[in-house]
């Protein structure tokens, strides 16, 4: 059976070490699954990206208001998804 790992990297540098970690990680175990939020890097390091951790960037509070919604709705989207897989 193959391991599983979800990861969650909420910005760009988040990305870019977990990405580093998950290669590292799949030279040790190759068979693992990763699932998770993050961006462009670690979706090339085989990450099934559930959230695009970009689209959830937000700065300060008018910028937490506009996206409210939108970051939200990632929330729940991600919870479900490990509801269903626990």
């Amino acid at each position: 059976m193959a391991k599983r790992l979800f990861m969650v990297a909420g910005e760009a540098s988040a990305d870019m070490h977990a990405a580093t970690l998950l290669r590292a990680l799949r030279e040790l175990v190759p068979d693992v699954v990763c699932e998770g939020v993050g961006g462009a890097s670690l979706q090339e390091a085989g990450m099934q990206v559930l959230l695009n951790s970009e689209k959830l960037n937000v700065v300060g509070i008018s910028d937490w208001w506009d996206r409210v919604g939108e970051v939200l709705g990632g929330y729940r989207k991600v919870i479900r998804h490990l509801e269903t897989k626990i």
